[in-house]
């Protein structure tokens, strides 16, 4: 669930529904999202801070669970680097607004391979189960 928020899909939903466009079949991407962003466009400015505001909730209640000390953010458009720079402003709110949080604030930093992770990561999990067979 969190993902359908957290996530490039999550975010263009968020901007078509301040465009008063489908939550579907909206025929937006990530490059067109940027281009109004770019653009000084108030309704991707505003989708972009809710997008923040999910994330760190997100973030946050992970945390409270497993208090791990790194968040790597990753995906085609971690590729622009204010992607974590807002959802590191976004855990440092959330952080400030529950001040007597009794575990730590994780560091929040971009994947090194960027839109690649995922893939990395999979191929790696598929060699490891391969080797053991």
């Amino acid at each position: 669930m969190w993902g359908s928020y957290s996530s490039t899909t999550g975010l263009l939903r968020f901007y078509a529904s301040r465009k008063d466009m489908p939550e579907h079949d909206h025929g937006l991407d990530g490059f067109r999202f940027f281009e109004a962003y770019d653009a000084g466009e108030a309704e991707a400015a505003e989708a972009f801070e809710e997008f923040g505001r999910y994330t760190a909730a997100g973030i946050y209640g992970i945390q409270s669970v497993l208090d791990l000390q790194r968040f790597a953010i990753g995906g085609g458009i971690s590729a622009r680097p204010e992607v974590a720079e807002k959802i590191r402003q976004s855990v440092d709110r959330q952080f400030e607004l529950i001040p007597t949080t009794p575990f730590g604030k994780p560091e929040i930093v971009s994947c090194k391979y960027g839109n690649d992770a995922n893939l990395i990561g999979a191929l790696s999990f598929h060699l490891d189960r391969v080797g053991r067979e």
